[in-house]
C-alpha cells in the first residue's frame, strides 16, 4: 500500500460526497461528511447528559446540513442555520441524519440515530 502525503490525504476526503434524494423537494442535494472541526463545533449542541434524537435538537439538525449540504464545486449551499429555519422539519431530520451517519457521528452517540 502506498504511504500517503498530506495533499493525497486531503484530495481522498474530497472524494467522499454523495447525492441524497429528498422528495419531499422534489430532487437531490449533495451531501459531504463533516470535518473533525465541524463536529468538535457541534459539541454545545450535542453535548449534554442524555442522548437525543436530532429530530428532539432541531439545531444540532440545522447546524450539521449548513456544514455538510453542498454544491457540485463542494461550497457550502447554505449560510448557516438562519437559512434553513423555515423549511418543514421532516426532510431537516433526514438530511442531517445522512450528513450525521456519514461522518461517523451517528450511532451510539449524542446525535441518537
Amino acid at each position: 500500500m502506498a504511504v500517503l502525503n498530506k495533499a493525497a490525504i486531503f484530495a481522498a476526503q474530497s472524494k467522499k460526497r454523495r447525492t441524497l434524494t429528498v422528495e419531499e423537494w422534489g430532487g437531490d442535494i449533495v451531501i459531504r461528511p463533516l470535518t473533525a472541526g465541524e463536529v468538535q463545533g457541534l459539541a454545545d449542541v450535542l453535548g449534554g447528559g442524555e442522548s437525543r434524537d436530532l429530530s428532539e435538537n432541531i439545531e444540532a439538525a440545522l447546524r450539521i446540513i449548513a456544514a455538510g449540504a453542498v454544491d457540485d464545486n463542494g461550497e457550502h449551499l447554505f449560510a448557516g442555520p438562519d437559512d434553513l429555519r423555515d423549511l418543514e422539519v421532516g426532510p431537516l431530520v433526514a438530511i442531517a441524519s445522512a450528513i450525521a451517519e456519514a461522518s461517523g457521528i451517528a450511532g451510539n452517540d449524542k446525535t441518537g440515530k
